[in-house]
């Protein structure tokens, strides 16, 4: 007899060796990844540990959100032929930031195409043309129940407190498989309104109010996260390097006793935070 196992890619991919959430890593006594490293937290090693290939440790992100709308009286439904695909949600931040991932009640019907998440700027009461940070909504990501799911910024956009910021979904029109996101119909969001659009990637899109909040979080960054402690044999990116030997490149912002065999590259950007390959949701 014979067995094949495999990953199944349509519900989820691993990309790396080890992958972590903002718990971070700690290896100890000689303990070692043979591979990459990817983690939404510190990095922490000691007496011999090290990875054989590239380790990130990507920006902070705070344990609570910034802006939130969390209570869900109706369903609401885009991504479906006509009349509405594209969702809008105005929001503000008290104080300027980096956001690292937006949240969002949903489920999903069939299997819709991946919604593309963008920050953009506010054009007169509705969603401008100007991004400043996107990501994905993984249609593998979400189930056909309820739950939060979060979606990460690969480049955190930084946005200026007190101002105006829309997160837009833009979704794939079909008449069978589409997304369901939670909402408040008495629009108790006090910093923000949802509005609905037929097509954001039109030339000059029309946006109505749809006369809800519909259900997300935003989660800002600007923690100081590190890699300490590590012998890593290929790049390491990382706000802070402390008592590391990087073989390769190093990209980082602070640095303290730590040898570097390629090229040092100060005052990067910190690496924005991975989603997890399997969300709570599945």
């Amino acid at each position: 007899m014979k067995s094949d196992i495999g990953i199944d890619t349509t519900k989820s991919s691993f990309f790396y060796g080890v992958q972590s959430g903002q718990g971070g890593i700690t290896l100890e006594e000689n303990a070692y990844v043979a591979g990459n490293i990817y983690a939404n937290g510190n990095v922490d090693g000691g007496n011999g540990s090290y990875a054989s290939g590239n380790v990130w440790v990507a920006g902070g992100t705070a344990l609570t959100p910034e802006e939130q709308q969390t209570t869900s009286n109706s369903d609401y439904t885009f991504g479906r032929t006509s009349p509405t695909v594209d969702i809008a949600q105005s929001f503000k931040l008290s104080a300027s930031n980096v956001i690292n991932k937006v949240s969002f009640y949903v489920k999903k019907v069939g299997l819709p195409a991946n919604a593309t998440v963008r920050i953009v700027t506010d054009n007169g009461g509705v969603p401008s043309k100007t991004v400043v940070g996107s990501g994905s909504l993984l249609t593998t990501a979400v189930t056909t129940g309820y739950a939060w799911v979060n979606v990460s910024f690969p480049s955190p956009p930084a946005i200026q407190a007190n101002q105006t910021y829309w997160i837009t979904i833009d979704a794939t029109a079909s008449g069978s498989d589409y997304w369901i996101i939670g909402s408040l119909t008495n629009n108790g969001y006090g910093n923000g309104i949802g509005m609905v659009s037929a097509d954001w990637s039109a030339n000059n899109p029309v946006w109505n109010d749809a006369g809800r909040d519909y259900a997300f979080k935003v989660w800002t960054g600007g923690v100081a996260t590190q890699i300490s402690g590590m012998h890593v044999m290929g790049t390491a990116y990382a706000n802070t390097l402390l008592n590391d030997t990087i073989d390769g490149p190093a990209y980082y912002q602070n640095i303290t006793n730590t040898t570097i065999g390629g090229g040092a590259h100060p005052n990067s950007p910190d690496p924005g935070p991975q989603d997890m390959p399997i969300t709570d949701a599945q």
